[in-house]
């Protein structure tokens, strides 16, 4: 059967189509070329200068190809099974070898937005803080600990509660609505791992701060088994770790006794050792988490955390004697208004300062003032109700999802 050459059509043309500015395919402009062979694709819908039917000029994201591996000779493969060294991507015993995950990449600090992980650790009486699933995690007398970390301002917080999702105060829901908020973002989004408890505590508190005036607020979950994807507050549960040890061990050692993981005192020590990262720790760009967020360095001084001082009453605060000054315990700063912290040893009770002095050696340290503490921050909570709740709509008569009620059918 003879075919007429004329009218056969090649399977690739040789036509070059100029380029549409915004789009991944050519275009064929009726041949005319516009800056250089690139055509503006709003231009040249606008003027007609285009077939629909065969071109797409919608804009669209450049495309993100994966290389492929070109297999070398025979004999390269061979030399290179000897050892296997360096390691190579055509080759599959490599690819099992040292093969890993795909990386994460970083976001460009322009779509950057505040991602706030967090994550449970665990300190056992060995004084090791731990994850779930390692040794003694399931311990009855470790510590429960909720770490928050922000992505971008690299802030990290901790708090010791006392069960794993949301307790009947509320405290850890609070905690992360308050450790989001003392953030200031407007956008942020929440993110953890696929665990029940903590789900339930991240939806719970995003509902809070949607109630709060958070313009923005979304969640974000890792994949299942992939734990470098939360690695973020992974890394922060480290660094508290290592600040915890260091000031409990010091602690200790300067008051002559072991601190067991369940007492009152530890649960001031971890938001603590997680303010001194806020404060202290510079990053890169020569700024503290402190400075990013509150645009000036922390400027307040600090004391030994245990360490007996004294502190004044505020000006307009009531109390029972004629005495301004009384000594107490520094248990940590208080991050929304920056007034100290203190254990009063007279009378057994929390208090906040903004002056304090400190006392000769001598009496700084006492372990029968750590032993008297008895109250932790989850103890001051106050039982909290959710932001909005939805009642029961009282039914009407008239109502279109009432059901009807059935004529009387019985004659008298």
């Amino acid at each position: 059967m003879k075919t007429d050459a004329s009218k056969s059509l090649p399977l690739s043309p040789s036509f070059i189509y100029p380029r549409v500015e915004g789009s991944g395919l050519g275009a064929a402009v009726d041949g005319r070329v516009k800056r250089d062979g690139i055509v503006a694709a709003g231009e040249a819908e606008e003027n007609g200068t285009f077939n629909a039917d065969t071109v797409d000029v919608e804009d669209s994201q450049p495309q993100q190809t994966m290389t492929t591996p070109e297999l070398p000779p025979r004999a390269v493969v061979e030399e290179h099974r000897i050892d296997h060294w360096p390691p190579r991507s055509w080759c599959d015993e490599c690819n099992e070898g040292h093969g890993r995950e795909r990386r994460h990449g970083r976001v460009a600090e322009s779509h950057r937005v505040a991602i706030v992980s967090m994550d449970y650790a665990f300190l056992t009486r060995k004084g090791q803080i731990v994850s779930e699933g390692d040794q003694g995690w399931d311990d009855e007398d470790a510590l429960k600990l909720l770490i928050v970390k922000d992505s971008l301002s690299r802030a990290v917080f901790a708090h010791a509660v006392t069960k794993k999702g949301i307790d009947e105060k509320r405290f850890s829901v609070n905690a992360v609505v308050d450790d989001v908020l003392w953030l200031g973002y407007a956008k942020v989004i929440l993110k953890s791992d696929n665990e029940p408890a903590i789900v339930k505590l991240l939806k719970e508190a995003l509902a809070t701060l949607k109630v709060s005036g958070v313009d923005q607020a979304g969640e974000e979950h890792s994949p299942p088994y992939d734990s470098q994807a939360n690695g973020s507050v992974e890394n922060a549960v480290k660094l508290v770790k290592c600040r915890m040890r260091t000031l409990k061990l010091c602690l200790e050692r300067r008051i002559g006794k072991r601190i067991p993981p369940k007492h009152p005192i530890m649960s001031w020590l971890a938001p603590h050792a997680a303010a001194i990262l806020r404060y202290r720790s510079r990053g890169d760009d020569g700024k503290t988490p402190y400075e990013r967020i509150r645009l000036r360095p922390f400027n307040s001084k600090l004391i030994g955390f245990g360490e007996r001082c004294s502190f004044k009453i505020r000006s307009k605060e009531n109390t029972d004697d004629e005495h301004r000054w009384h000594q107490g315990i520094f248990l940590g700063i208080c991050p929304s208004t920056g007034q100290y912290i203190l254990h009063c040893a007279e009378k057994n009770v929390i208090k906040m300062a903004r002056t304090i002095k400190c006392l000769p050696d001598q009496a700084k340290w006492n372990a029968a003032n750590i032993e008297s503490v008895r109250t932790s921050p989850f103890d001051l909570a106050k039982v909290t109700e959710p932001g909005v709740v939805l009642q029961e709509r009282p039914a009407k008569e008239g109502d279109a999802d009432q059901p009807k009620k059935k004529p009387n059918s019985r004659k008298n």
